[in-house]
């Protein structure tokens, strides 16, 4: 994350922040899928999947006001 702050009067201030974040993934599935109709023999459908690589996503940003008391 990164952020900014901005004091507008000693005990007051306006910030703003923005995240973002990057991962390594991997994935892999096998799915088998089998079709039965009145009219046609079984048919089945196979499928494989396997994935990997890097990933960056953004984790949105905030923005928000602050106040400040002291208590003596």
């Amino acid at each position: 994350s990164i952020g900014l702050e901005w004091f507008f009067k000693n005990n007051m201030s306006l910030h703003a922040e923005y995240g973002l974040y990057a991962y390594y993934f991997y994935y892999k599935y096998h799915r088998i899928t089998v079709f039965e109709y009145l009219t046609s023999p079984d048919k089945f459908e196979e499928r494989k999947v396997e994935s990997h690589g890097w990933r960056f996503d953004d984790a949105g940003a905030l923005f928000g006001l602050s106040v400040y008391f002291w208590v003596k």
